[in-house]
């Protein structure tokens, strides 16, 4: 199983950006292939899949910083494969 993560610091409208042409190619049902670098990965989402998101917000009276987060996750299990027309057989 690939394994891919990537953290960096972007523009509000890179991030958007980036977010649009992940939302744009998970519509089309077909796979996403995700780039990091060199790396990538591949995946396969079904039509019905679950979908996260999570706000956390560290605060600290005594720190000047708050440190805020947004995450989104989506999640599926693997479907098995299909038999294909490709079967052995004997005629």
């Amino acid at each position: 199983m690939a394994e891919l993560e990537a953290e960096q610091q972007k523009t509000r409208a890179e991030i958007a950006a980036y977010l649009r042409e992940f939302a744009d190619e998970l519509a089309t049902g077909e796979k996403v292939t995700l780039l990091v670098g060199e790396d990538s990965a591949t995946v396969n989402p079904p039509e019905t899949l679950t979908f996260g998101v999570e706000v956390e917000q560290d605060s600290s009276l005594l720190e000047a910083d708050d440190e805020q987060s947004v995450s989104f996750e989506l999640e599926w299990v693997r479907e098995e494969r299909e038999e294909t027309d490709d079967e052995l057989d004997v005629k």
